[in-house]
């Protein structure tokens, strides 16, 4: 892998993501978050000695357990483990806007300045399995770089045949070199957005599914 694409510096920007202080800091960063962690150990423990002393002298002892199991443990783990993935959520996704996109980018866009040409009616044949051999072996060795907390999500970027495809389309219509890396930069970004939003972007929505699971769990329950 090319020295230029990834560097030292940046590798070490990367890793910093991994910092354990760092994602307690993040996953304390949203007001919500803390709400909602507070709220949910504070109401599950009161409402859990209000049931062990009184509420659910009735219940059998099945029930009795469940209940004291859900508010003392079950929904304050819950809580908990959601804060930790939102602040994961937040570290990884700062991790790919700060470092791992500008590095996509700039794979992607070498990639397209060693095959797009100045003059594509004058281009000689383009050799598509060494394109596809050369684009792998980068892909790779940019996987092999990046640390292992974020590697589990990231996939492959672009393959030899999105290179190609490009290629060939410019030769086919002769448009402009600069212009076509223009189009193509702009497509990828919005491709590599999308895809990472969906895997990696921090969400709420978890806190909002177990808050509306516990508040059924306490109507039943009393």
């Amino acid at each position: 892998m090319p020295e230029q694409i990834i560097s030292t510096e940046e590798l070490n920007k990367l890793k910093s993501f991994s910092s354990p202080g760092k994602l307690i800091k993040k996953a304390l960063s949203s007001i919500f978050v803390v709400l909602m962690i507070g709220a949910g150990l504070v109401l599950n423990w009161v409402m859990a000695l209000i049931y062990l002393f009184g509420a659910g002298s009735s219940a059998s002892w099945l029930w009795y357990i469940v209940g004291l199991g859900g508010m003392i443990a079950i929904f304050p783990i819950l809580y908990v483990f959601f804060a930790y993935s939102y602040g994961q959520g937040v570290l990884l996704w700062e991790a790919y806007r700060e470092v791992l996109r500008p590095l996509a980018g700039k794979l992607f866009s070498s990639s397209l300045d060693k095959y797009l040409v100045d003059n594509p009616n004058q281009a000689g044949e383009l050799n598509e399995e060494a394109v596809h051999e050369e684009i792998a072996n980068q892909q790779q060795g940019f996987l092999d770089r990046i640390p292992d907390f974020i590697k589990s999500y990231v996939q492959i970027f672009f393959t030899g045949k999105d290179i190609i495809n490009i290629v060939r389309e410019q030769r086919k219509t002769g448009a402009d070199k600069t212009a076509t890396k223009e189009k193509a930069m702009s497509s990828f970004y919005q491709g590599i957005d999308t895809q990472m939003s969906e895997l990696i972007e921090p969400s709420l929505i978890p806190f909002y599914i177990v808050g509306a699971i516990n508040l059924v769990f306490f109507y039943f329950l009393f």
